[in-house]
């Protein structure tokens, strides 16, 4: 969502102790070495061999401060995707970096990170800057990922418009009202929901020593 201004990014996370979370059922045999097996994707209870792929946790980390926070007459002459950050989300962008490290590290072992980021400008341009604190042993890889980006308010928006649009979305409900030409909340909800579902234990090789993993994703 759009606001006037934007404290620090957000980092939120998700954790879980995998071993303990381990259910027992006849499709353990299936595919033993492979991915997820269907009943564990259909029920979301996990045998062994799909727990072992499973990250300790998923953090979710918002943008630095953008221009459009910073100014929201920014949006009716840029595209949202093409928002850049401003000085003081680059430094955001990077304290966040530093912390979500600290996290990471602080239980010791065999840890890394796997990232996923909105393709907007000022997602990227966080995830540079978050990832900046990590060495480069540590980091199983990145992806771009369309699906955490953010909501969708419609195209070039004025702001006359817009100020009505979402005095009438007060009315109708926050989080089902979709905006002319872009997205309700829930539209967000459902492809943030998939993507956490889907891309969880994908990224995660199959085969190495036990790893401390963690997923983070940039969206906005």
């Amino acid at each position: 969502m759009h606001a006037p201004r934007t404290p620090a990014p957000a980092t939120h996370a998700m954790s879980h102790d995998t071993a303990s979370h381990v259910h027992h059922h006849p499709a353990a045999a299936e595919d033993p070495g492979g991915s997820e097996c269907r009943f564990c994707e259909m029920t979301r209870q996990h045998h062994p061999q799909c727990a072992r792929r499973l990250p300790k946790r998923i953090i979710l980390v918002r943008h630095g401060e953008s221009q459009g926070n910073l100014d929201m007459s920014a949006y009716t002459t840029t595209p949202d995707y093409r928002i850049p950050l401003t000085a003081l989300g680059v430094e955001q962008a990077r304290a966040a970096g530093h912390r979500i490290r600290d996290v990471v590290a602080a239980g010791g072992g065999n840890w890394k990170v796997y990232f996923y980021v909105s393709p907007y400008a000022r997602t990227r341009a966080t995830l540079r800057e978050v990832g900046r604190a990590f060495p480069r042993d540590r980091v199983i890889g990145a992806r771009e990922e369309c699906r955490v980006r953010e909501q969708d308010f419609g195209n070039f928006q004025v702001e006359e418009r817009m100020r009505a649009v979402k005095e009438t979305r007060q009315r109708f409900g926050r989080f089902f009202f979709r905006f002319p030409e872009g997205e309700s909340a829930a539209d967000v909800f459902d492809r943030v929901a998939s993507t956490i579902i889907r891309a969880e234990p994908s990224a995660l090789p199959s085969s190495p020593p036990p790893l401390t993993t963690t997923h983070e994703s940039t969206h906005g």
